[in-house]
């Protein structure tokens, strides 16, 4: 397969109290809260029984999602993706009218932690990140 879900992404006002509310339904900590400074956002991993959600935070109004935020309110925004050909994978969607949105600064050769993010008219945003 070319390309494997892995997380959907979820847009927060409030980190520390969204997962309080997220440990209510059942969800445990995957990867602690952490700060990506070319995003000026905090990012936290939750899982439930092999479903995993990416809580993701501005920190400021002049973070990269804040206003996406302010359109769309809390609400999930992204899948993400885990691809084995990054190459192959990014031709692709370019090939099904996909549009790169964000940093496509990424060095799609190595391994990172931080994907490359896509959009579709369709589909909305995806992400796309190296196994």
């Amino acid at each position: 397969m070319l390309f494997i879900p892995t997380h959907i992404g979820y847009l927060v006002k409030n980190i520390n109290k969204t997962i309080s509310n997220m440990f209510k339904l059942g969800y445990s900590i995957e990867k602690n809260i952490y700060y990506h400074p070319s995003y000026d956002i905090d990012i936290c991993l939750l899982s439930n029984n092999g479903y995993i959600i990416e809580l993701v935070c501005p920190k400021t109004k002049s973070s990269a999602i804040y206003s996406l935020l302010k359109r769309q309110g809390v609400s999930p925004y992204h899948i993400c993706y885990k691809t084995h050909d990054m190459s192959k994978a990014i031709d692709l969607l370019l090939s099904q009218n996909y549009v790169y949105i964000g940093d496509k600064s990424i060095e799609i050769t190595q391994e990172y932690e931080w994907g490359l993010f896509f959009y579709h008219a369709d589909i909305g945003i995806i992400e796309l990140i190296k196994t």
